[in-house]
């Protein structure tokens, strides 16, 4: 009798554990964290705090940036203080053949170069070799004002690749020599988990 009593009690305590422990286990991840690695998931540098790219005070054919053009989609950007050394070139084509491997996706993202000066013919370069790419200048004073407001580590390094959410913000800041495969990595992974843009 004794041992029956045990067993019916071992099988209920069993069985809440088998139903109750899943979602105890989710509590604790979601909430403090638990059973969760800690490594380092993205490739690239989180810009934090976030910078909005309208605070570059970007121009575009000696106008003001359109900031609408701006938001709704991701934005693959390269930041350069030469557009024609070998860095920018490979650059350029890297982020072409990013947003190419994205597949299906490819229409959620643009692309964009923004350089420290225009330099006589290069737009017209441009939307020859790399067409949809839009272009870009920013001043010198307005880098060091923005550079000014962040950390240290995530200066607005010229031959650098910025990811942009769909907000219009600065998500993602790469090195010049940053592997394209990580790069992409993190483009696939946001694009799936985003629900905008």
């Amino acid at each position: 009798m004794l041992t029956t009593k045990v067993n019916k009690s071992l099988i209920i305590l069993l069985l809440t554990f088998i139903f109750v422990g899943p979602m105890v286990a989710a509590w604790l991840t979601y909430s403090h964290g638990l059973f969760l690695s800690g490594g380092k998931v993205n490739h690239g540098l989180l810009m934090q705090p976030t910078v909005p790219i309208s605070t570059l005070a970007l121009v575009s054919n000696q106008e003001p940036a359109n900031k609408a053009q701006l938001k709704g989609k991701w934005w693959l950007i390269y930041l350069t203080a030469d557009p024609e050394n070998s860095l920018a070139q490979r650059n350029l084509y890297y982020i072409r053949q990013i947003r190419q491997a994205t597949g299906k996706n490819r229409d959620r993202i643009e692309r964009a170069i923004i350089t420290l000066q225009t330099k006589k013919g290069f737009d017209d370069w441009l939307r020859q070799h790399y067409p949809g790419t839009l272009h870009f200048t920013i001043s010198h004073e307005k880098i060091a004002e923005i550079e000014a407001s962040l950390p240290k580590k995530l200066a607005l390094e010229k031959g650098s690749l910025y990811l942009v959410d769909p907000l219009g913000n600065i998500l993602l800041f790469y090195a010049p020599d940053a592997a394209p495969k990580g790069i992409l990595k993190d483009l696939e992974r946001v694009l799936k988990v985003s629900q905008i843009g």
